[in-house]
This record gives structure tokens, sequence and C-alpha cells, in this order.
């Protein structure tokens, strides 16, 4: 190379340092202008960081709580060079939900790439806005309602292992049998495959199990965030060994689906069957993207996409909302009396299954599920990214910010509600809600969950059933109940919960 050539290399190199520096001291200029705990040169705020799924979640509530003084809900943190923001206001939220500029997320997220691809929870917005249209129809009451047979039958196995937990006595922790049952209930809805996850063990589910502790841990672990460095000396190999078992499950699922549809004549006779009960299947998740696959819409890349998508968000949010929901009947005995009298009123004194009219009328019930979702958020932490600068408020948000969402924090603002920390179903009832941004356990705006209806009558329809035979009796106040947030939000040391059978007539109080 010349002296010209040497020269080129040396120019460009030198004005890529000066532009990565000049854009560097734009962003700490502008983002330092937030209040937020004070960062060490080119680290930040990382030595400040606590691992563990419990103190990392109380560390993110704990800076909200400590800066909120000056009337802001906003705060900063350096990840090294990384600015990130921390919002737990309604108005906050809602400059960044409500924005169709702010639709990119968090690259945290392409940590679920290797399982999930780029379906709707991660894809790109120009990818996303597409797709979210061509599927919205798929989660119509319509399509929703045929599920509750799915729900009952599922419910009828939990219920099951909990007459045998009230037979025995004493707490049990049920966090992970109630997971097993949404998993089962995903898989069936999604898929129309049956993996009896509450009955048999598979390699399936050690795998769904394996993957989100990765990726979890990969999140909150900056030094593994390379691909190289977390291949090499993170859980590379043990993600690669996982997704295999993940996605060989879900495309044996899907070739089948689709062989057993064009063996009936092409998707508009599948369905027509289905619609008319001849062919003793429901409409699945899966049966909707293939009729879409047939006619163009979407690619068979895509469908693996979504079905995986489905199957990792459709089970531990509900889950969580379960759990959470069964421990604070558990700690309020007179709450919980008013929702065996519902329950009383509208199933009558024989025990069982949920109709889809049900449901509907279990007001009540909602009520508690919503207040369970406004303390307890299944997805505690939502992210997103800058792509262009952007104002937030006062307050001039550079390129390539990233931007986290305290759902959990939002819900405990004194500004919109009264008594945050109290447990009152009743202010669904009363529409106590000021802010629309102020309750957010789906997220909001357009990129919000496209499952929420489906998850809300998953959820009312097991938690009926169970509260049907049971009287709950929490081992743990609510004080006293030490939470961590992985993916989800979840009881660190599980859900303890003492079950009494009861009869039609039979309340807490």
């Amino acid at each position: 190379m010349g002296l010209i050539g040497i020269a080129v290399v040396v120019g460009a190199v030198t004005a890529i340092i000066y532009y990565i520096a000049r854009r560097y001291n734009f962003m700490k200029v502008n983002i330092d202008k937030i209040q937020g705990p004070t960062p060490l040169p080119l680290i930040g705020n990382i030595h400040q960081f606590k691992f563990r799924p419990d103190q990392f979640f109380e560390q993110a509530q704990g800076v909200a709580y400590m800066f909120r003084n000056n009337g802001e809900r906003i705060a900063r943190i350096w990840l090294g060079p990384q600015p990130v923001l921390i919002l737990y206001g309604a108005e906050e939220c809602e400059a960044v939900l409500g924005s169709s500029k702010m639709l990119t997320k968090l690259f945290h997220y392409d940590f679920l790439s290797p399982w999930i691809g780029q379906g709707l929870l991660i894809s790109k917005p120009e990818k996303w806005r597409p797709r979210r249209k061509l599927l919205t129809p798929t989660f119509h009451y319509d399509i929703l309602k045929d599920f509750v047979e799915v729900y009952n039958r599922n419910a009828t196995t939990l219920i099951s292992k909990f007459d045998k937990m009230a037979t025995s006595g004493g707490f049990h922790d049920v966090f992970h049998d109630i997971t097993l049952c949404t998993l089962d209930v995903i898989c069936e809805s999604a898929l129309g495959a049956t993996i009896n996850a509450q009955t048999t063990h598979t390699p399936y589910l050690d795998a769904v199990f394996k993957m989100k502790y990765i990726i979890h841990q990969r999140q909150i672990k900056p030094q593994y965030y390379p691909d190289i460095i977390f291949n090499l000396f993170g859980a590379g190999a043990e993600q690669s060994r996982c997704v295999k078992i993940l996605k060989d499950f879900t495309s044996k699922a899907i070739d089948e689906r689709w062989e057993l549809m064009q063996k009936a004549g092409g998707s508009v006779k599948f369905l027509e069957d289905l619609s008319n009960k001849r062919g003793h299947r429901r409409m699945t998740f899966l049966d909707s993207m293939l009729a879409m696959h047939e006619k163009g819409e979407l690619d068979r890349p895509g469908i693996q996409e979504e079905v995986d998508t489905f199957t990792f968000e459709g089970h531990d949010t509900t889950s969580a909302a379960m759990n959470f929901f069964l421990h604070l009947m558990g700690v309020h005995p007179e709450i919980q009396a008013k929702v065996h009298r519902e329950i009383d009123e509208i199933i009558g004194d024989t025990v069982r299954e949920v109709t889809f009219e049900d449901i509907s009328r279990l007001k009540y019930l909602e009520a508690c599920v919503k207040e369970t979702l406004r303390l307890y958020p299944s997805v505690p932490m939502i992210a997103r990214q800058t792509v262009e600068d952007t104002m937030l408020g006062n307050h001039l948000i550079p390129t390539g910010t990233g931007v986290v969402i305290l759902a959990s924090m939002v819900h405990r603002d004194t500004r919109f509600w009264e008594d945050p920390e109290t447990f009152n179903p009743e202010r669904f009832i009363d529409g106590e809600m000021k802010h629309p941004y102020a309750y957010i356990p789906f997220s909001a705006g357009s990129r919000n969950c496209i499952g929420q209806r489906f998850a809300m009558m998953e959820e009312k329809c097991i938690i009926a059933r169970i509260m049907r035979q049971f009287r709950v009796v929490s081992q743990v106040r609510n004080d006293q109940l030490r939470l961590a947030a992985e993916l989800i939000i979840r009881p660190m040391f599980g859900n303890n919960i003492q079950f009494h059978k009861r009869e039609y007539g039979e309340y807490a109080c």
C-alpha cells in the first residue's frame, strides 16, 4: 500500500473515531441532564448492577422510587457507553408506547431470535406492521370461544393435582403446576398438539425452561452480548441444543397439520369441516396461518416464527397471573368470599365446566384478575429503542437510546391510583383509572399484546374452575413475598398455597 493508500486509511479511521466521539459526546450531554445514579467513565453503572433475579428487579424499582421527587417519572443509567432510560409514569409511557416512531424493540429482545426468529414480539416495524394486521383476525372472539373446551379439560387435570394437595394438607408450591397447565393449553391452542406436560415429562418441556433461563441471564450480563463471547464462554452450545429440540417439535406439528389440511382438500374445506364440527377438531392458530400460507400471504418461515412466538409468550404470562391471583385470594379471605359468591351464583350448585357465556358474566372475578395484574404485571418491564433523535417531555433523547418502562411502578403511581399498594378489585368496577397509560399489563398502543383476549379468557375460566372447588390460604403476606423478574415476574421462593375443598355456599369468611 502506497503513501496515498495509507493516508486514505488513516483519514477514514480518524473520521470514524471523530464521528463516534462526537456522537457519544452529544448523547452524553443530553442524557446526563436526566436524573440518575452517578456513572463511572467507560463502564457507566455496570459496577452497581445486581444480577440475581430478585435483586435486579428490586434495584430497578429502587431507581424509580429514588428519582421521582421533581415531578418527572424518568431516570437514566449507563450500560457502559449505552444509555438506558427508565420510565415509570403514565405520561412518559404514553410518549413512547403511543408513538408511531417508537416501535423498535430494545436489542435485548434479539437474544430471543434463535428461538422465535423475527416473530411479532421482536420484529422490526416494517415487518411487524403487515404481520400484525394479517394475524389480528386470528384472535377474534368467534375463534377464541372454541378454546374454552381446551381450558376446561386442562383445568380438570390441574384440579386433580390440587385435590390431592387438599387431601394431604399443608402448603404446596403450585407455581410450576400452573405453568405446566398453561403450556398444555397454548400448545394445543396454537398447534393442535397435545404434549401432556402436566402428566408426562418431555425433552420439549426441559428445553422450554432451560431456554428461558439462558435468555434472561444473557440479557442482564453485558459481557455475553457479543455472539462470539456467548458461544465461546457462555451457554451458546446449550442454547443451540435447546433450540433444535424446540424447533423440531413445532416444525413437526406444522408439517403434520399441513398434511392433514391437504388431505381434507385444502384449507377452505378443512376449515369448513372444523366449523361444522364434522372434523371433530377445533381450529387452531396454526390452522389460520396455514390458510394464509395457502393463499400466499404468509411463508413457511413466517409460520414457524409466529408459532414459536405464541408458544413462548402464551404460557408464562398467564401462569404468572393465575399464580399471583391465588396468592392474593389466600391473603384476602374477604375478597375470596366475594369471588366464591359470584362463581356460585353463575355456575350453580353442581361442579361443571365453565362456558363461554359464564366467562363473560364473571365481572367481579375479572376485576380481581385486573387488580392482580396491576400489582404483579406478568411482564414487569417493556423496552424500546429510539431510531431517531426524539423529544420526551423536555428532554432530547438521542438515537440509539434504550428505553425501559417499569409497568410495575407505573401501576403504583399515586397520581393515578389511590392507595396503590392495596389489593382493591373494586377500583376496576368503580372506574378509578384516570389515565389510559396508567395501566399497561399487556403493554399499550399499537404494539400491545395481540393475545390479551385469549389470556384473559383462559385465566378466568381456569381460575373459576379452581375457586368453585377450593378455598385457598397463602403461606405468606404480600409484604413477605420476595419477587424475581426474569422474562416474567415470579415469586422468588415459589407460590405456597394450602387448598381446602369447598361445597356450594361455603365461603372463605
